[in-house]
């Protein structure tokens, strides 16, 4: 309705998971770099995790419009299926026949048609979008599938995307097997303040017309508050915004307007239904905390990723919330409920300064890891192996040295062996000789 309006190609924010309007944010160029050193580096397992509505989707499908040479990819995107419909699946995308064929019959087929193409040089990748929906019977059969392969290569690669839970399912203490095989994982962080703001700007500019509309001030800080800075929710938001001033025959949305349109929508309570509070602003966030029958209030400094943590030795301040008034709480319970309080003020504020302080140090110790501390640690880890592969060679050139010195040694101890048992003979023979012959 209003692309002719605005100057717009297309939509700028459809909700189709569209790869031409990915914004590289800084989550997304991590999680993007990951992905594909873990593919063109067979990696073994990749794990890549994030909000609903985060992107995971549109990052896959990224991956697969770029051009990876001899990777050959199979996609599962439905994944409330047991294994053997898993399994039916992963072969009917690489092309291999499923009908009337049961599961070993179907695992037989695939680990054929992986070694032909390791023997071709090509590089078999499953993904499997929605992860968190499997299974623990499930996973443990995909994990079992990464048992395919040679004496030196992984003969498929798998790649698990899901929201957060599925990292929680995976710390399952009967997933320790797959857990141990994840050699690369990262998480969609949501978009920052200041990324909400470029996000928008850059998908009017890639519909065809950057300057459709006037931002006015504080307008891209409430759409990040009732956001929370993720994509899919800022696209929904933004398609109103738009189709509100079209309506109104507006190029411009004002704090109050765009005010009005949230509370119009019903955002906050459609699209987190739990009640829980908005991130507030950098410095000022206010957060409820439930304890027992008491409400209690904490506030600290925010950190700069926009989270609830208080940074390392902020001050902690607890305030029990009112609970009623004494007309509408009897005097023994007011009274308990006073007493339970004064008991867990203390030791609530002791476990969040302590969580305050945990928070800091993780801080700390990302700081100065960087953000190519994964990597360097890759690089370390494979100079060790370099260093471990060619001292394990000169071991084996050293056993085979010693085994045919062994060799050699035996084969000399039996030449003189004999050379020392055909002297006896010929002393022995002497002997005789002069003895018959009477010399």
């Amino acid at each position: 309705m209003y692309t002719a309006f605005f100057g717009f190609r297309v939509k700028p924010f459809d909700l189709l998971p569209n790869p031409d309007f990915l914004y590289p944010s800084r989550a997304y160029r991590k999680a993007s770099a990951y992905l594909e050193y873990g593919v063109r580096d067979r990696a073994g397992f990749i794990l890549i995790t994030g909000e609903v509505g985060a992107g995971k989707t549109t990052l896959i499908r990224s991956l697969l419009k770029r051009s990876l040479g001899d990777v050959l990819i199979s996609k599962v995107f439905n994944t409330s299926v047991d294994a053997e419909q898993l399994v039916a699946m992963i072969n009917d995308d690489f092309g291999l026949e499923t009908d009337g064929r049961d599961k070993v019959a179907m695992l037989r087929d695939l680990n054929t048609f992986l070694i032909e193409q390791y023997a071709e040089r090509r590089r078999p990748v499953l993904i499997i979008d929605e992860a968190q929906n499997l299974t623990p019977e499930v996973l443990e059969e995909v994990r079992m599938l990464s048992n395919l392969e040679t004496d030196n290569a992984k003969l498929l690669q798998i790649i698990l995307v899901g929201q957060p839970e599925l990292r929680e399912r995976i710390r399952s203490p009967q997933l320790l097997q797959l857990r141990q095989r994840i050699l690369v994982q990262c998480h969609l962080e949501p978009l920052t303040r200041e990324e909400v703001e470029e996000y928008v700007l850059y998908r009017l500019e890639r519909a065809g017309n950057r300057d459709a509309l006037h931002w006015e001030e504080g307008v891209m800080a409430e759409m990040h508050r009732a956001t929370r800075g993720i994509p899919r929710l800022v696209n929904i938001l933004g398609s109103y915004v738009l189709l509100d001033a079209y309506a109104a025959g507006r190029r411009s949305i004002s704090l109050p307007e765009m005010l009005d349109l949230l509370h119009s929508m019903d955002f906050d309570h459609q699209f987190w239904p739990t009640g829980a509070e908005t991130e507030g602003e950098a410095g000022d966030e206010t957060s409820p905390a439930v304890t027992g029958a008491s409400a209690m209030t904490v506030t600290g400094a925010a950190g700069g990723n926009g989270s609830h943590a208080a940074a390392a030795g902020a001050p902690v301040d607890m305030t029990p919330a009112p609970v009623g008034t004494a007309a509408q709480v009897p005097a023994g319970v007011a009274q308990t409920m006073t007493q339970t309080q004064a008991q867990a003020t203390p030791a609530m504020l002791s476990l969040l300064q302590g969580l305050s302080r945990r928070v800091g140090e993780l801080e700390q110790a990302h700081a100065r890891m960087g953000e190519n501390a994964y990597f360097d640690m890759l690089e370390r880890q494979n100079e060790l192996e370099q260093v471990l592969t060619r001292m394990a060679e000169r071991v084996d050139r050293l056993h085979f040295a010693q085994a045919q010195r062994q060799v050699q040694v035996r084969q000399e101890q039996a030449a003189q062996e004999r050379l020392a048992a055909e002297r006896a003979g010929n002393q022995r023979g002497g002997w005789l000789r002069r003895w018959f012959v009477g010399g």
